[in-house]
Parts: C-alpha cells; sequence; structure tokens
C-alpha cells in the first residue's frame, strides 16, 4: 500500500532580509536594536519582537520595549520574551484617549536589607493611583506593590538595589495601569528592571553555530510559522545565497550611525514637544496627541505648529498688558 501522506519539509532559518519585510525595519534599524534592546537574540526572536513592537506600536529605539532573555528554572534554558517599561505602558494607556494621568507614589514603612558589602534602607509597601475618564467621569485605580512579593533577590536585583524606592513605585504604577486597562495590558509582561540600562548578560545562552540560513517563498514561509504542508508535487523551490544572522550581518556603519543619530535628535524631539505640551497647558492651549511612531519629521513640525501657538499666545498677552499699562497712565 502506497504510503500518501505529506511529509513535513524541516523548517527552514529566516534570514535578515525576510525580517525587514515581515517587520519594516530597515537592517540599520535591525543591527541597532540588536545591540540595544535585545542582546543575543536570533533572528527568528528578532522577528517576534520586532512585529509586537509593530502591532503595541512600542519604539524600542526609544526603549519602550526590550528582548530579555531569563533562564527557564524548569528547563534550564534561556527563554526570550518582550517586556515593556514603564514609559511604554504610560505610552499605551495614553494612546487610549482617556489616561488622566497618576499621583506619586505613597511609601509606608521601610527596612533593611543587607547585601553581601552593605546594608540598605528599602521601602516595604508602595500605592500609586491613576485616573482614567469612564463615562465621562474620573475614575481612580489604586495600584499596591510590596517588596517582598516584586524583589528579584541579590543576583538580579542591581537596580533595586541602587534605586529602591524608584523601582517598587514602577511596580506599583504598573499594576495601577493593569487595572484602568486590562484588556490592553493585562497579558503584556512589565519589568521595572529594564528602564534606562543595559542589562547583564549572565543568563544569556552561549553562542551557538547555526547552519547556513536561506530566504524562503511565501508558500515556505507558511509552513515554518503556520505548519501548512505543500501538496507533494509543489515546485522546489530555489537556494538563495547563505546569509549571516543580523549579529554577524555586514551593514554599512554610516547608516548604523545615520540611525543613532536619528534616534537622539527623536528623543530630543519629544523632550521639547513635552515641555511645549506643558507650556501650552498653563496657556489653555489644546495639545494634539502624537503617535508613538511619529517620524522625526513629524515631531519637528508639530513641536514647531506648538511653538508658533505659544508665541502667538503670548504676544497677544504682552499686547494686552502694555495696552493697559497705558490706560492706567
Amino acid at each position: 500500500m502506497t504510503d500518501t501522506r505529506i511529509e513535513r519539509r524541516t523548517p527552514q532559518g529566516l534570514t535578515l532580509q525576510m525580517v525587514v519585510e515581515l517587520t519594516g525595519y530597515s537592517p540599520a534599524e535591525i543591527a541597532l536594536i540588536a545591540r540595544t534592546v535585545a542582546n543575543d537574540a536570533t533572528l527568528q526572536e528578532l522577528a517576534m519582537f520586532l512585529h509586537s513592537c509593530r502591532q503595541l506600536r512600542l519604539d524600542p529605539l526609544l526603549r519602550q520595549a526590550y528582548l530579555i532573555k531569563r533562564k527557564d528554572t524548569r528547563t534550564g534554558q534561556a527563554r526570550a520574551s518582550l517586556q515593556v517599561g514603564i514609559d511604554g505602558y504610560r505610552g499605551l494607556a495614553d494612546r487610549q484617549g482617556n489616561y488622566a494621568g497618576s499621583s506619586e507614589p505613597t511609601f509606608r514603612r521601610t527596612k533593611e536589607l543587607k547585601l553581601k558589602d552593605r546594608t540598605i534602607v528599602v521601602p516595604d509597601y508602595c500605592q500609586v493611583v491613576t485616573w482614567k475618564i469612564v463615562q465621562g467621569q474620573k475614575a481612580t485605580f489604586v495600584g499596591e506593590a510590596r517588596w517582598d512579593e516584586f524583589y528579584p533577590g541579590p543576583d538580579q536585583g542591581f537596580m533595586w538595589h541602587k534605586m529602591p524606592f524608584h523601582q517598587l513605585a514602577k511596580c506599583a504604577e504598573a499594576q495601577s495601569l493593569r487595572k484602568g486597562w486590562p484588556a490592553l495590558l493585562g497579558a503584556i509582561e512589565m519589568s521595572p528592571d529594564v528602564d534606562g540600562q543595559e542589562l547583564p548578560r549572565q543568563d544569556a545562552p552561549e553562542p551557538r553555530q547555526e547552519r547556513p540560513r536561506r530566504t524562503m517563498s511565501v508558500s515556505e514561509y507558511n509552513r515554518t510559522f503556520y505548519g501548512v504542508d505543500e501538496p507533494e508535487d509543489a515546485p522546489a523551490q530555489p537556494q538563495e545565497a547563505p546569509v549571516e544572522e543580523v549579529a554577524q550581518a555586514r551593514v554599512d556603519d554610516d547608516a548604523v550611525a545615520q540611525a543613532e543619530a536619528e534616534r537622539e535628535q527623536r528623543s530630543e524631539q519629544w523632550q521639547t514637544n513635552r515641555r511645549l505640551g506643558e507650556e501650552a497647558a498653563k496657556l489653555k492651549l489644546k495639545v494634539p496627541t502624537l503617535r508613538a511612531n511619529s517620524t522625526l519629521q513629524q515631531l519637528t513640525a508639530a513641536n514647531a505648529e506648538l511653538q508658533r501657538q505659544i508665541n502667538q499666545v503670548l504676544d497677544e498677552q504682552l499686547a494686552r498688558d502694555s495696552e493697559q499699562e497705558g490706560w492706567s497712565k
């Protein structure tokens, strides 16, 4: 009897070009992300990470999301997962249009934590309140965090030893945001350790030798990610030249430098936008909401327009003050 079952072919690896096509990021951006917020990631891990960032509209170059590898205690293997910093949480909530800010953290009780070389004072409890506009009313969501429940331990607690109050406050704020937006944030893992630092890499796996990778056709892509097999008489796909992993990809240094410079300019424009937004709010001007993935040109144009409106209001106030002063004389 003839065996008519379709034999599942061995899935092939991704290539740098496929990651570019799947995620929309340029090779220079992928290389920069791999060197900063996604250390030691394989191409497949990078593809999943960047796809998730794109769907959630988080910018990894602004350090709103990180690809973190931590050792699984059951298997002993390092497992990669997307983790969102507190700025990413705030950005996701703010994008919904009903985020009304949060309170300053309230700490209760302190205790001493003994380390190998010193003893530090840490908070025992923290509470943060977040507000959300629900049906025209300001609703309150309280987040609580206790040191014993969130402290990762002495081996992974470098930032907790350095900024204990700040770290626990971020956990409390994240809990309040998850209460306010459970459908949006409930399935997203938040780690206070990742914000604004280069993570230790002791949990990363040892470098391994990958077999040569090749590009995939649409049908091969469907089979790799969705388990859809081709019929037996499907034509064979031509082999492409092997491509190294992104960590070893030949990326033009000028393109990487340009991407880094643009990232810094975007960061400066976001800081300018926040400063102008505060000034505009004091003048009771309407501040437009910008998306997290706004381009540098969009940010620059928005800031220029906001500065023009602020200057116009200030000029009008100055003219009124001068006119009133003339009348008083």
